[in-house]
């Protein structure tokens, strides 16, 4: 996830108003880890909101609803960053 984006106000306001999809995704599909570096709670959540910044910018509304779409993107952006 290297590439720079800039959200619109639009996109400001779905991340805004789904930050709680970070939170699910973690609880039900990561294993938080506080004695590794980078598996703690604050570090998870902050990558997470990072792919739910990535899933607002490339969300089509025509597929699918934006809570589904960022569960995805989220899970499988941490899975990547803990296979790291």
């Amino acid at each position: 996830m290297k590439k720079k984006f800039r959200l619109t106000p639009k996109q400001q306001q779905l991340v805004e108003s789904h930050l709680s999809v970070v939170y699910w995704v973690i609880r039900d599909n990561i294993s938080v880890n506080e004695t590794v570096y980078g598996f703690e709670y604050d570090d998870l959540y902050q990558e997470g909101c990072l792919w739910l910044c990535h899933a607002a910018a490339s969300y089509d509304s025509g597929l699918a609803k934006f809570p589904t779409y960022a569960k995805k993107v989220v899970r499988n952006g941490l899975l990547s960053y803990c296979r790291q």
